[in-house]
Formats: C-alpha cells, structure tokens, sequence
C-alpha cells in the first residue's frame, strides 16, 4: 500500500545523536549506525505504507531522563523514524494510576489499543510483532499505546485495561532499556510491512 509518496531516505536525517568517546555514558553511535548503514548502500528502497490515521504513544511510568541520558537520545531516534510511517511519540507518567486516566480520557474518542510490557505476557518474533501490528493498522486503529511499567510492576488493574501483554524475553531488562528495544521493535515492524531492507530477518 502506498500513497504516492515517493521517498528516499536522506543520510543527514538518519544521523543519530551521539557521545564522545571522552564521555562517561556510552557510546552506542556506531552500533546504531551500522544498523542502518544498508538504507545508503545505493540499494532502491521501496515507499512505505504512511499511515496518517494512526497515532503511536510509547508510555512509561516514571519522569523523562536528563536530555544527556543515551537511552532517551536512540529512542527518540527511532520514534522519528517511525514518523515516515506513523505519527509517534514518547511520554512519561509519574504513576500508573495517572496512566490509566489519560487513557480513560482519550478512550472515547480515539478507542486506544494498550499493550503492557509484562513478564508475563506473550513472546513474539519481530515477523508476528508485525504481523500483529498490520492487523490493528487493517482494523483501523486509530492509536497504539505500548507501556513500559513501574519498576514493582502492573497491577491487575493495569493488565486488565491492556488488550494484550507483551514480553520481551526472560531476562530482566533497565526499564529504559525496554523502552528502546521497544522503540526499535516498532520501527521494525514498519519496515517489515513495507518491505524496507533494514529488516533483514536475522
């Protein structure tokens, strides 16, 4: 599916923010970077599927990081390239309860699809993620919601409000760690459903 939009990825709107080497935090710059270095390796690249009706909200339960924090720099990286394909973003919540209410309040008029990151939930592929995630863009869905939790947890509650539960494997992540392997997760479903070469199903 396209929308006639014919797109090339520019090299200076894939650059991601990065460190020093002088820097006390971690220099994830030429990992990141090699990651994407098959969008300029002269390759055609197919346009993506643009969803202008879908809206995509990364929630986490806690204050937003220090504008320096490396995690929040790479996922704010890969929720701009999200926007290629879907409007995203990323917003913080001081409690679970305050998350619950602004979800009440968009509810009627926007009928979020909630997935909660939670141990307990389903492992998928990033193939089934985005699978899963084609299905709700068929649906309709006007907004995806993906929530990364309180550090004891989600409540029955919380789980009860979400769709589904979504796990990210067995070992115990940082939950800002979460949030960018959720980030790229989602970038790379859109790239899978648009047939773009970053996914290379390895």
């Amino acid at each position: 599916m396209t929308n006639g939009i014919n797109w090339r990825p520019n090299p200076e709107n894939w650059r991601v923010s990065h460190f020093s080497e002088t820097s006390s935090q971690p220099n994830y710059h030429s990992a990141l970077e090699a990651g994407f270095s098959s969008l300029n390796a002269g390759r055609k690249t197919p346009a993506p599927a643009v969803i202008n009706s879908m809206r995509i909200t990364l929630a986490h339960i806690g204050t937003n990081r220090a504008k320096k924090d490396a995690f929040r720099s790479l996922v704010a990286g890969y929720l701009e390239r999200c926007g290629a394909f879907a409007r995203c973003e990323s917003q913080a919540f001081a409690t679970e309860a305050a998350l619950l209410e602004w979800l009440d309040r968009i509810a009627g008029r926007e009928h979020p699809v909630v997935v909660l990151l939670d141990s307990t939930g389903k492992q998928m592929t990033s193939e089934a993620f985005a699978r899963w995630f084609g299905e709700r863009r068929d649906r309709g869905a006007q907004r995806l919601v993906f929530g990364v939790g309180p550090a004891d947890g989600w409540s029955a509650t919380a789980r009860a409000r979400a769709e589904s539960l979504l796990s990210l494997g067995q070992l115990t992540l940082p939950h800002s760690l979460a949030q960018l392997v959720m980030a790229e997760q989602i970038y790379r479903a859109f790239t899978i459903l648009s047939g773009h070469p970053y996914h290379t199903g390895h």
